[in-house]
């Protein structure tokens, strides 16, 4: 028994980290909906708007379009830099 415990504990760690993560971002508010951000990502730095923050992931949608969904833990463990509003 102890061993499924052990499993489990490991498989829902991400889960949870992200969960954690999420009411950090939610509760915090770096960044809102509507605000241009920049991230690193494995392509390189990336320039996109905040589409949606739930509590497990952060939607992103990037200039071409695509939407880019980054797990909370990324979101809060990474420089996110929020770009200035232009007029």
């Amino acid at each position: 028994m102890s061993v499924v415990s052990i499993i489990l504990g490991l498989a829902a760690q991400s889960t949870l980290g992200n969960l954690i993560s999420g009411f950090s971002l939610i509760l915090y508010r770096p960044f809102r909906v509507g605000d241009d951000v920049e991230i690193n990502t494995p392509k390189g730095m990336l320039a996109a708007r905040v589409e949606d923050v739930s509590l497990g992931y952060t939607i992103l949608r990037d200039a071409k379009g695509d939407e880019v969904i980054v797990p909370n833990s990324v979101m809060v463990s990474n420089v996110v830099i929020r770009l200035a509003k232009k007029n």
